[in-house]
């Protein structure tokens, strides 16, 4: 339907006129990707103010406290509301970069990424959704509407959690 009034899909759920900077962006290949959403601004670090926002920074990310009671007393004590953060290790961030890739540019390099679903992405390749060459890994037309789950047979913490959910499931 959206494609009959102009618009193209240009990622997870998200469409655009071809006069839309979004839509420039993803053509010019410099589309950005945070826990947002997608824009045509290069960033690398969005700071969440109010409770229980989110910080995505360069190396990790930092969550402000839930209430706004505890939220107000910290501030007014001259103290960063923290509930929680993480540092992201140098597989983390590569992980990322890779996610935020085949989101944004429907490609990502091939490296030695040994946290790969494997056969889960053999799956994908068969069923024309993806394909790798020598130097990329590329999400096919037909693969738009599965890049989430593209995207997750790249990501060992889910990997992890569906692995914990399969095994409490069978007991």
């Amino acid at each position: 339907m959206l494609e009959s009034l102009g618009y193209t899909e240009i990622g997870m759920d998200h469409f655009a006129l071809h006069t839309d900077e979004l839509y420039v962006a993803r053509e010019e290949n410099r589309m950005n990707r945070n826990f947002m959403g997608y824009t045509d601004l290069p960033s690398d670090t969005m700071i969440g103010i109010g409770v229980s926002s989110i910080s995505e920074l360069l190396n990790g990310y930092h969550q402000n406290v839930k209430t706004l009671k505890e939220y107000t007393t910290l501030i007014n004590d001259g103290k960063i509301p923290t509930l929680r953060a993480h540092r992201l290790s140098d597989s983390e961030m590569r992980t990322r970069l890779h996610i935020k890739n085949l989101m944004c540019h429907l490609k990502s390099p091939v490296d030695d990424m040994q946290f790969m679903d494997t056969e889960l992405l053999e799956e994908m390749i068969g069923e024309k959704i993806l394909e790798k060459n020598e130097t990329h890994w590329q999400i096919l037309p037909a693969g738009l509407p599965f890049i989430r789950n593209i995207a997750a047979a790249f990501d060992p913490q889910f990997q992890r959690a569906q692995n914990q959910k399969r095994f409490s499931g069978a007991i």
